[in-house]
């Protein structure tokens, strides 16, 4: 199998993503003193980088899920299934909606 070329985009993305794992690193690094941490009744001692990154990790994974979650029922409502029966993914194809003589709409790629 080919792969195909590495893109700006995904260049710069890959290069964020380890920007970002660098941060936290040195933020887990510099914060590493022990604190205590109530949470409603239960409380605990840990260290600041751990009370700091894993609530912070664990708040992104569930909006990228939420968002997702968001966008695939907003296609499902819609009734659009894209390219290999996946729902709003259109592999970025432009389509024009047509109307014919009795109003009927008919989507058609450009």
């Amino acid at each position: 199998m080919t792969r195909a070329p590495v893109t700006w985009a995904r260049a710069l993305r890959a290069t964020t993503v380890a920007a970002l794992l660098a941060l936290a690193l040195a933020v887990a690094a510099g914060n590493f003193v022990l604190v205590d941490v109530h949470v409603l009744a239960l409380g605990f001692e840990t260290r600041l980088a751990w009370a700091v990154l894993v609530p912070a990790g664990l708040a992104f994974g569930l909006g990228v899920i939420y968002g997702r979650a968001g966008a695939r029922s907003a296609d499902a409502a819609s009734g659009h299934v894209g390219h290999h029966g996946l729902a709003g993914d259109d592999r970025g194809q432009r389509q024009a909606e047509v109307r014919d003589a009795a109003g009927e709409v008919d989507v058609q790629p450009l």
